[in-house]
């Protein structure tokens, strides 16, 4: 499997040291600010940014998914999957 570029992301700077007190945070509030900041990213309206590995792969996958489809799941199942206790 290829790796996925690292891409999009200064690695070096960490925006964590501008949220005060980020490392006093539970991991439940930790959470719930993840949350709010993919329900501001999907609100937003502005494109995801993406590049040519991201379009190749989603046509690779398509077209797999296409020329096999028994490997997909019903959107019943899917949720049932999603659903099932995990152990």
């Amino acid at each position: 499997m290829e790796a996925v570029p690292q891409r999009f992301y200064d690695w070096s700077y960490s925006m964590l040291a501008d949220i005060p007190n980020y490392d006093q945070l539970s991991i439940a509030a930790k959470l719930q600010l993840v949350d709010e900041i993919w329900k501001d990213i999907a609100t937003s309206g502005e494109p995801f940014p993406s590049d040519e590995w991201d379009r190749a792969e989603l046509e690779q996958r398509v077209a797999e998914s296409k020329a096999d489809p028994s490997g997909l799941l019903t959107r019943e199942e899917m949720w049932r999957r999603v659903d099932e206790p995990r152990g």
